[in-house]
């Protein structure tokens, strides 16, 4: 049983954009492209607070595999949204390279999972929400996918 049950992989890797446009990946292929990652640390102010949720990215890469744009979609504090932020930024990836070769830019989202355990700060991709079986409690704050602050 997991605790997120509204992570859905698309099959469909790669959206071919049109001239002048950006790739659009999958969560799963910008993953997969990801080289020399780190996972982000679960802040020592948001266990103080009991803060825990979903965080979520949109990233934009240059035909290098530069981050060039990174914006914070959701995060359940102040203080996870910046901690998940600054170690993103620090990623880089593999450059896409269309059907004739030519490296160009794509951009993708990215989510983790702050999640509070038995007092313990944890930090799960969504394989590894989908795989971790959570507490009850954790069934209802995760519920489509809209995390709420706990109130414990």
């Amino acid at each position: 049983m997991c605790f997120v049950n509204c992570v859905i992989y698309a099959t469909n890797a790669i959206a071919e954009p049109a001239i002048g446009e950006i790739a659009t990946l999958t969560e799963p292929s910008l993953r997969a492209r990801a080289q020399g990652t780190i996972r982000p640390q679960f802040p020592a102010s948001a266990m103080k607070t009991r803060a825990e949720g979903v965080a979520v990215a949109e990233l934009e890469i240059n035909s290098t595999g530069a981050i060039t744009s990174l914006t914070i979609l959701q995060a359940p504090d102040r203080s996870i949204e910046e901690a998940f932020a600054s170690t993103v930024r620090s990623w880089k990836f593999a450059p896409l390279v269309n059907e004739t070769g030519v490296a160009i830019k794509a951009r993708g989202k990215l989510t983790y999972y702050f999640v509070i355990e038995n007092h313990v700060g944890h930090v799960f991709d969504p394989i590894e929400a989908v795989d971790h079986a959570m507490p009850t409690e954790h069934h209802l704050r995760f519920r489509r996918g809209k995390a709420r602050q706990s109130t414990n």
